[in-house]
This record gives C-alpha cells, structure tokens and sequence, in this order.
C-alpha cells in the first residue's frame, strides 16, 4: 500500500529536523571526534595515510589541516619515520611489516631504534630484499635492537631488477645477540652469497636456535645438498635442526 503524499512530506520533514538536530549537536560540541584521540595516535594516521586522503578527511576536525601541514613538515625534515612509530608503541611483542611500506616509513636507515623493540618477540617481515641497500640494512637494525627476538619469520623478494647485491660491513654488527631466539624462517631463499651469509649471522649469534628451516617452491636435489652443506659447516652457537623444502625439481636423464 503506497502512502500519502501529505504523509510523505510529513516523514520527510521529520527526517530533516533530526539531521538539523544532529548538525547543530556537532556543530556546538566543543571538540570532534577525530580531535579527542591521543595525540601519538593521530600522528601514526597521519604518517601512514597519504597525504591526498588526509586532505580529504581534514573536514571532519578543526585542527586535523594544522596536524597534516605538521605532518608534512616532519616528513620533509625526515622526522616522521618508522622511529617515531616505535618511539609511540612502548610494549610492541609482535611485528609484521612489508619492505615496501618500510620503505615508504624509513626516509633513510637510522643506526638505532627506540628501546620499545625491547619487548619484540616474533617478527614478520615480507618482500625483503637483499639487493637494494635497503632491505637487509633495515633487517639488521630491527635485529639488531631486538634482542628478546623468539622467532624471526622472512619473506625474501626474489622478483627484482637490480641484479648487483649490495655490500655489508658485517663488522658493525658485531655486538648483535639473539639470546631468545628459538626459531627462524625463510621463505624463498635464492641462495645468493648474501642471503647465505645473512643466515649464517644469525647461526653464530643464537645460542638457543633449535629450528632454521628455507622454503622454496621448487629445489633441486643438487642446490638443497649444497645449501645443506654450506649451513651445517658454518660456525654455530647452537645445536640447530635446518631443514631445506621445496617441490623437488627432477632432473633429465
């Protein structure tokens, strides 16, 4: 049953004047939504959101076009970074992160991180590469401030252009310690010479590690025996079980 014309203009008008009651209650409250949230809070949105959709949503507070001008500020001076996210989350146990964002966040590798990765105990971190000269720098830092680390789990990004490695003063790591790390992981492991010397880093400075296993999609016999071989004579800090998976690849007769 359709309703009446002079019913509809009545609900219609009903309608109206509560948007106009909702309006008025935004308009004369005396802060909004987005402006009561912890200020550290803010500052994370704004260094993680780009800053066209940060300019569309500066509507909905005051002071949130004064934050994002802030923002990009700090991020023209390198201020803004994956330091300050840290310095803002005091107990982080887990870490996931994706070389590509981590990019984006570290406008250049800083030395130190703040003391909150003290607390980290398992880390995932996807697309690394180890040719870039930034990957693996990044990795090591994490690693390197992460000492309560139980399980380290990586994703290495084999699909890039650049084919030169890039170069890494071991020796500045020197001081690096996995007292608790129990565990780590590699997906798709190339068996270029850094990668390998990346993971036997890791075996000399873990005395608890009792678990290191390399995932490819497909392996040869001959590359999973000389992986094997390299590893398990490699200097250890610990009585470590390594595993080499894969669909092994046949080879032609």
């Amino acid at each position: 049953m359709q309703q009446e014309p002079a019913q509809m203009q009545q609900e219609l008008a009903q309608m109206q004047q509560e948007l106009a009651q909702m309006n008025s209650k935004l308009t004369l409250s005396s802060s909004d939504i987005i402006s009561t949230l912890p200020q550290a809070i803010l500052e994370i949105i704004l260094c993680l959101l780009p800053t066209k959709d940060a300019a569309r949503t500066s509507i909905l507070s005051r002071e949130w076009s004064l934050r994002l001008l802030t923002t990009d500020e700090d991020m023209d001076n390198g201020h803004c970074a994956i330091f300050d996210l840290f310095k803002r989350l005091p107990v982080i146990e887990h870490l996931t992160a994706s070389s590509y964002v981590s990019e984006w966040l570290v406008l250049e590798v800083p030395n130190v991180l703040p003391p909150s990765l003290f607390h980290l105990r398992y880390l995932c971190f996807s697309d690394v590469c180890f040719i870039d000269g930034f990957g693996l720098a990044f990795l090591l830092v994490l690693i390197k401030c992460s000492p309560n680390l139980e399980k380290v789990y990586l994703e290495i990004d084999w699909d890039h252009e650049c084919d030169q490695e890039c170069s890494v003063v071991w020796e500045e790591y020197s001081d690096v310690s996995l007292e608790h790390l129990n565990e780590l992981e590699i997906e798709c492991l190339t068996n270029s010479k850094l990668e390998i010397d990346f993971v036997k880093f890791i075996l000399a400075r873990s005395p608890k590690l009792k678990k290191l296993s390399i995932r490819r999609s497909i392996v040869s016999m001959e590359e999973k025996l000389e992986i094997l071989q390299v590893l398990l004579q490699a200097p250890h800090a610990s009585q470590v079980e390594v595993y080499v998976c894969g669909l092994l690849q046949r080879t032609s007769d």
